[in-house]
């Protein structure tokens, strides 16, 4: 099917017990991140000890699978997407907690430093709500601008890539896994 090896049916095994377990991360601790990120990990290295892209296929489809179900069944959730897709609507804005107020303090945060940015320490951090933790990109795109923070989501991805890239260079299995866990999170 469009060129990829598809794994048998007995060796999705590993893939759904983490995929179960991040959804567990996600009910138990309500924390949406941290089972994003460890599935993701997960994925990519099992990507890295197989060599099979359809790996990642496979990971995009149980990830979507599992933002449907999550977002359904889960208020939390749910509320989460409503205000990221709303977040200018007077209910989500006003919605206490989890409006989207804070969402939208970080987006005039990232508008308002335009193209170019104000200027390293020029920006106004009062404004974006948890400008230094939860926010701290609307705070770096108020001050460094458009390109600035391209230019540092450009600088993660080449540090990904070249990580990967050795990854699957070495010869060791262990090694393999060790480094591209290391370089995913």
């Amino acid at each position: 099917m469009l060129g990829l090896q598809l794994p048998r049916i007995k060796d999705l095994g590993p893939i759904i017990v983490v995929w179960i377990a991040s959804m567990g991360v996600l009910i138990m601790q309500h924390d949406l991140g941290t089972s994003l990120m460890f599935f993701a990990m997960f994925v990519a290295m099992l990507y890295t000890a197989t060599g099979r892209k359809s790996w990642i296929i496979i990971g995009l489809i149980a990830f979507a699978a599992g933002a449907v179900l999550a977002a359904g069944m889960f208020s939390h959730v749910g509320q989460r997407v409503d205000a990221w897709l709303h977040p200018f609507s007077n209910e989500q804005y006003n919605k206490t907690p989890g409006g989207s107020w804070q969402l939208v303090t970080g987006i005039f945060g990232l508008a308002s430093g335009g193209m170019l940015g104000t200027g390293l320490g020029q920006g106004h951090p009062s404004l974006v709500t948890f400008a230094n933790s939860d926010f701290i990109y609307a705070s770096l795109g108020e001050e460094l601008g458009l390109m600035g923070v391209l230019a540092i989501l450009m600088l993660y991805l080449l540090i990904i890539a070249s990580g990967f890239i050795t990854a699957m260079k070495i010869k060791d299995g262990f090694g393999k896994l060790l480094a591209s866990g290391l370089v995913f999170t």
